[in-house]
């Protein structure tokens, strides 16, 4: 799995970069994930997850789900 996560200089802050997440992965229906079907999406925790051989996140020790 690639990180998809950098901290910056000034605060140390996590700073996510967009990605394009499938309707299959658990990040979907996950409430720090700003799910965004057919454009990049993010991840309040920095894309955490463990994807499998197909590329689909399917683990994530911070998965909570969404409302």
């Amino acid at each position: 799995m690639t990180t998809s996560t950098v901290a910056t200089s000034r605060d140390s802050s996590l700073v996510t970069v967009p990605r394009s997440i499938s309707d299959d992965d658990k990040c979907e229906g996950c409430g720090h994930c700003q799910y965004q079907p057919g454009a990049l999406s993010t991840c309040a925790r920095g894309w955490p997850g463990s994807a499998d051989d197909d590329g689909y996140i399917n683990v994530c020790v911070d998965f909570i789900a969404a409302n």
